[in-house]
């Protein structure tokens, strides 16, 4: 496998840095190829998979962004009813009832 570039945040830095990867020009990341969680003897690590699927002109581009959470606060985000993440205490996604 290639390098990828990566890039380790907080878990409270996750979101934002979610949001500035989708939001910046230059990254464009607006597609999430995969969301996985590694579970160390220290901690779980959430790994997000981004995908930049380019303009016209522009090359496809994937990035990572992790984050280490603690055994003792697995969960630093929550799921919104409009099913986007935002910064809580619950990561169990909310039903929808639509």
């Amino acid at each position: 496998m290639r390098d990828l570039p990566l890039v380790t945040v907080e878990p409270g830095d996750l979101l934002q840095a979610c949001q500035i990867a989708k939001e910046s020009p230059g990254l464009n990341a607006n597609q999430l190829l995969c969301l996985a969680c590694v579970d160390y003897q220290e901690h779980f690590q959430l790994v997000y998979f981004l995908r930049s699927l380019g303009g016209p002109g522009e090359p496809v581009r994937i990035m990572v962004i992790k984050a280490n959470l603690s055994y003792e606060d697995p969960a630093p985000l929550r799921w919104s009813n409009c099913g986007g993440l935002q910064s809580g205490t619950s990561a169990k996604p909310e039903t929808y009832s639509g």
